[in-house]
């Protein structure tokens, strides 16, 4: 004796007619909602663009900051977290989706502030540079847990008056950080253990022509830093130059302010001489498109120029979810057959 899973001619043809129809359907479009910081019409205001995945500008946000921003970064969840020069100390604060609300984060000693980046865990992480009008302010990185709603601090290894700047979070949960030079002589890239905060050393001691607050990994691992017209790619475990991974002037780019990596493999990146957005293929570094250009987000209460520029992760592609429907297909089928006896 022995079980038979055979299908009948009929069930075989229909799950056959099912998979061949869904390998021919497109894959639907990762979609992918961009945040820019923007100077207000009115003296000292900011506020913060939203654009849709089309790169419709959709409003402003309810954004309670009056200066400028330092720092902006995305979650996994889409969370978006923006940290400004609130008066005399840093302003850190949440939006979730549909980020119809914001919410304050207090972090007491946040002293003068730099950039922010997000861990896969959820967790944000804010630079801090200690101010003279903030007293028992710290230079180093506040790690923020969103579900505890508690924050750790990380101390920057080098001395006061160094400042930080830019920061990033590997893949491996290391984080990174920029910090200025003596005597104006460019930035230095720390490595900050991610889960004890101990300084691992320096990672890069020169970046070449570093432009301030452009600092990511890629899906390739490797790291990536502005300069103030290109942007340059670094191993990501060792730290060597491997050459610019966007030149000068492509896609008719005329400076850089500042760049984002979407899941939908592209690289955002913000043309500040000409006030576009544009799309870089994130693998190769070609250029894609022209995203968002003025005439798209030109309002009368805001100076006509993006600043720092933050992406949301996109939906699921549908593309990506059929053969899993697929696969149930099939396996949903065996499991409400029982097997036939043969004597």
């Amino acid at each position: 004796m022995r079980p038979s899973h055979d299908l009948r001619p009929g069930r075989r043809a229909a799950i056959t007619t099912v998979l061949a129809t869904l390998a021919l359907l497109p894959a639907a479009r990762a979609r992918a909602a961009l945040f820019a910081t923007v100077d207000l019409a009115t003296p000292g205001a900011l506020g913060v663009a939203h654009f849709d995945d089309s790169g419709h500008y959709l409003g402003l946000l309810p954004y309670g900051a009056t200066t400028g921003a330092s720092g902006m970064g995305v979650d996994d969840a889409g969370n978006l977290y923006i940290v400004s020069n609130f008066p005399r100390q840093g302003h850190f604060s949440r939006f979730s989706p549909p980020y119809s609300s914001e919410a304050s984060i207090n972090i007491p000693s946040l002293g003068s502030p730099g950039g922010v980046a997000t861990d896969g865990a959820g967790r944000a992480y804010v630079v801090s540079n200690a101010s003279t009008s903030l007293p028992g302010s710290q230079t180093g990185v506040y790690r923020y847990d969103p579900t505890t709603r508690s924050t750790t601090f990380i101390p920057a290894a080098a001395p006061a008056g160094h400042f930080a700047g830019a920061i990033a979070v590997s893949p491996a949960g290391d984080v990174f950080l920029s910090r200025d030079l003596d005597n104006g002589a460019g930035h230095a890239i720390e490595r900050y253990d991610g889960a004890t905060g101990a300084f691992l050393g320096t990672f890069i001691d020169r970046a070449r022509d570093y432009g301030g607050y452009g600092l990511d990994f890629g899906p390739d691992d490797n790291l990536y830093l502005s300069t103030p017209t290109s942007i340059d790619r670094y191993n990501g475990t060792t730290g060597a130059f491997l050459g610019t991974f966007i030149p000068q002037g492509a896609g008719g780019m005329s400076g850089l302010a500042s760049f984002d990596f979407g899941a939908d493999g592209l690289v955002y990146v913000n043309d500040a001489g000409n006030s576009r957005i544009l799309r870089f293929d994130a693998t190769t570094g070609a250029f894609r498109d022209v995203f968002i250009t003025p005439d798209q987000y030109y309002h009368s209460e805001y100076v006509n120029q993006l600043n720092l520029i933050a992406v949301a992760v996109p939906e699921p592609a549908t593309g990506f979810l059929l053969p899993l429907a697929a696969a149930a297909l099939v396996r949903r089928h065996r499991q409400r057959r029982r097997p036939q006896v043969r004597t």
